[in-house]
């Protein structure tokens, strides 16, 4: 393994999800877009940000999409 290919491995920090190795900062930047899409996208944070009361029923469908 050549050394730039070497360093490149020893300055990321490595994890496992689900079985798959994964680098933990890709992995983070993932996650955090998925959020944001959530909240700019999803019907009952809109809601919420108008002030708007919200269901029961909004509320599920929010924890489902967050599971």
């Amino acid at each position: 393994m050549g050394d730039s290919l070497r360093d490149s491995f020893a300055s990321r920090e490595f994890g496992l999800v689900e079985n798959c190795l994964i680098i933990k900062e890709e992995y983070h930047q993932r996650v955090e877009a998925k959020v944001w899409e959530i909240v700019e996208t999803h019907p009952t944070i809109a809601a919420i940000r108008n002030g708007e009361a919200v269901t029961d029923l909004q509320l599920v469908a929010l924890e489902r999409t967050l599971r």
